[in-house]
């Protein structure tokens, strides 16, 4: 899976607003380099 496929993927859930926000965090750590 490529980079612009998770955006779209986050995309789409955000736009369901299905997702819990604990999740899309999780989902953006994942995505984002740790620092």
């Amino acid at each position: 899976m490529t980079f612009a496929d998770k955006c779209k993927l986050l995309t789409n859930r955000r736009d369901r607003r299905v997702v819990p926000a604990a999740t899309d965090i999780k989902l953006r750590a994942a995505l984002l380099p740790r620092r």
